[in-house]
Formats: structure tokens, C-alpha cells, sequence
């Protein structure tokens, strides 16, 4: 499945425990988000917005992950959307873009409107 957060196709969810983004593949913005509420009425609160920054980042190593866990009320997981411009445009545009969604979604609060519904 995949999740739209202001027209960006971000891919997920990834498990926490397993999600690595290693240093040799193309750094990508995170989102860290709760699914919650009934499997046929889900809900998906944006609990933080990140950079990988182009280093290897073990999820399950991540200094936030028990906060992410203490936020999140439902099932947590990753999802990653990747720019499709080269370094060094595409590390401005994940600033950006990590910039708007925090501004937008402000987390850990901000819900993920789903066929135009909040």
C-alpha cells in the first residue's frame, strides 16, 4: 500500500524493526505514521517527518523509536518517498519537502485526509 501526503507518493508501511535504508542507495524523506481506528475505517496520524540524509539508518537503532512507539496508538510503520532529482537538487528538495509535510501535518497530530475525509 501506499499513502499520498500532499500529492508525494510515499511507499509502505515498513516495519520499524526491519526498515533499513542503507547509506548506497538514494537518501529518501521518512514518514513515521500510526494506522489507526477499525481495519475498515483506518485513520493514519503522521507521527514525525525525517531525512535519511544519505547515511544508513536501522529503524529498530532509530533515537526516536520509543517515542514514535509511546505516540502511536495503532499499528507504527515507515514509509519513504524518494525524489527522482540527483544530488545535489535532491537534497534541497527533501529539506522542502520535509519542511511542508512538518508544517502541514504538524506531528505527531496531523491525520492524513483519505478520499478527502479527515
Amino acid at each position: 500500500m501506499s499513502l499520498k501526503l500532499l500529492q508525494l507518493l510515499f511507499t509502505g508501511p515498513f516495519d520499524p524493526g526491519e526498515a533499513i535504508v542503507r547509506s548506497n542507495k538514494a537518501a529518501c524523506v521518512f514518514a513515521v505514521i500510526s494506522r489507526e481506528g477499525k481495519p475498515y475505517n483506518p485513520r493514519f496520524r503522521v507521527i514525525d517527518i525525517g531525512d535519511t540524509g544519505g547515511e544508513t539508518v536501522a529503524f529498530r537503532d532509530h533515537p526516536k523509536l520509543q517515542d514514535w512507539r509511546h505516540e502511536s496508538t495503532g499499528e507504527l510503520g515507515i514509509y519513504f518517498y524518494r525524489p527522482e532529482t540527483r544530488e545535489p537538487q535532491a537534497s534541497e528538495q527533501r529539506a522542502q519537502v520535509v519542511d511542508e509535510l512538518t508544517a502541514f501535518y504538524t506531528p505527531p497530530k496531523g491525520v492524513v485526509a483519505i478520499d478527502g475525509a479527515v
